[in-house]
């Protein structure tokens, strides 16, 4: 699926990335917070991998399986460790010296290939110079099952390595194949924005959602034939809030009342669960971010979290489970006369049936995964973003300086003195401008002449 481009693209990641560029020092949350270990299974793209339940899987523009904290905004490396899955083209061992010739195509002084201990695999194991990121250790096992060749990879900073061995070596060692459905490839059909996997029979139903803080996210719906299975996205909800409104309190009610609309009419919450360590980390990802652009004494917040409902669906029980994130820039207690801060929540949804959700959910979250954005609409899409932001700018300058203009000399222009030239500022409102005796700017009100030994001024 992703070859060596993929390669490419997932160190180019963690050399480049514009955010951890941003920050040196990682994000502690990661080592001070237990978070328990789950299966993940991904029948779409074909493998099982025990992995922290806070971590995601997102598929790269080039076909990489990425598996991380932050996979579905993008790996950063920051404060915790990723993963990468991809399907091969060569055997282990070919595949492993083709990895270390990469690897010391990008640095690395001393690529090790050799083997793991268990049969069949060979791993590759090199340090690169990640910048401002400092040392990054990186570990390429090169696996084949049933015939298939595939490699998974883990990519750490050193001085984060300790803290997630365990993690690693689990995610590593648990990773196999598992059979997948028949699968369809279906493009995004209004700009062929993105493609995803979908298993025979499903259909979907989607649009690309803009507005002035969202320059394209995707809102969709995938579901089997008879509706009893599947998933959706929901556009980003922004509003003004004097208090911020955690994701708990979203699902809790207007959560749960969308639901109760567009799925389940009889749903019933069973639980709120939250990703408390993912929250903490994003939440200091932003007040970095904040930091950066000297914006200081903010108090950002991001809540994430999942929800179970239960209701029913033509006359089969369903488990719907929903996921939010809040953010919110500012979350400090604002003036009662304040209007509020801008406040952004992120939804989506799986459901299935309740006496098989846990067949079925996997191949929904992983339909969901699959979703691979299309390069080219990629780089459109972005540099129609830093055009319009630019052109908003110099509009915005433009509006100031009239709004200026507009304050200063109530509609109005300037005034000149005709002998001297010089430029004066008038007070607001209509009249006729002219200089005092003290060489003061006034107007003489409409109707009005200006006192007998005025200066006369002209507007400009």
């Amino acid at each position: 699926m992703c070859g060596q481009r993929g390669w490419r693209r997932v160190l180019g990641v963690a050399l480049g990335t514009f955010v951890a560029g941003l920050f040196c020092a990682a994000p502690a949350h990661g080592q001070q917070m237990a978070v328990r270990r789950v299966v993940y299974d991904n029948p779409i793209a074909g493998f099982s991998i025990t992995i922290p339940e806070d971590w995601e899987m997102a598929t790269t523009a080039l076909g990489c399986v990425d598996i991380a904290i932050d996979a579905s905004m993008g790996v950063s490396f920051l404060g915790f460790p990723a993963l990468t899955f991809f399907y091969a083209t060569e055997p282990p061992e070919k595949q492993a010296q083709n990895l270390a010739q990469l690897m010391q195509m990008l640095g690395a002084a001393a690529p090790a290939i050799g083997p793991t201990g268990r049969p069949g695999d060979v791993q590759v194991t090199a340090t690169l110079d990640a910048g401002p990121l400092g040392p990054l250790q990186t570990r390429w096992l090169c696996r084949s099952e049933r015939g298939i060749p595939y490699v998974i990879a883990a990519f750490v900073r050193s001085e984060l390595a300790a803290g997630f061995r365990e993690d690693i070596e689990t995610a590593l060692g648990t990773c196999h194949l598992i059979q997948r459905p028949r699968l369809w490839r279906f493009c995004e059909s209004t700009e062929r924005a993105y493609r995803m996997s979908l298993p025979m029979g499903w259909k979907w139903e989607g649009r690309i959602h803009r507005d002035l803080q969202n320059p394209g996210s995707f809102v969709y719906k995938v579901q089997s034939a008879d509706g009893l299975v599947g998933a959706l996205v929901n556009p980003p909800a922004n509003f003004n809030t004097k208090q911020f409104v955690s994701a708990q309190e979203v699902a809790q009610t207007s959560g749960l009342e969308g639901v109760r609309k567009t799925i389940l009419p009889d749903a019933q919450l069973q639980g709120v669960y939250p990703y408390a360590r993912a929250s903490a980390y994003f939440t200091d990802v932003l007040k970095r971010v904040q930091e950066l652009y000297h914006v200081r004494d903010l108090n950002p917040r991001v809540d994430k979290i999942f929800a179970d409902y239960i209701g029913t669906l033509n006359g089969v029980r369903i488990r719907f489970r929903g996921f939010a994130a809040a953010i919110m820039q500012d979350a400090s207690p604002q003036h009662p006369l304040h209007p509020g801060m801008p406040e952004s929540v992120a939804t989506s949804a799986i459901w299935a049936p309740v006496d098989q959700f846990d067949k079925l959910y996997p191949i929904a979250r992983g339909v969901v995964s699959s979703l691979q954005v299309d390069l080219r609409w990629k780089t459109v899409t972005q540099g129609s973003v830093i055009e319009v932001i630019t052109k908003r700018m110099a509009a915005t300058a433009r509006g100031n300086a009239a709004w200026d203009a507009y304050i200063r000399h109530g509609g109005g222009s300037p005034a000149h003195d005709p002998a001297s030239g010089k430029v004066y500022d008038l007070p607001p409102g209509p009249g006729t401008p002219y200089l005092d005796g003290a060489g003061q700017p006034q107007l003489a009100p409409e109707g009005e002449a200006p006192p007998p030994g005025s200066v006369l001024l002209e507007s400009k």
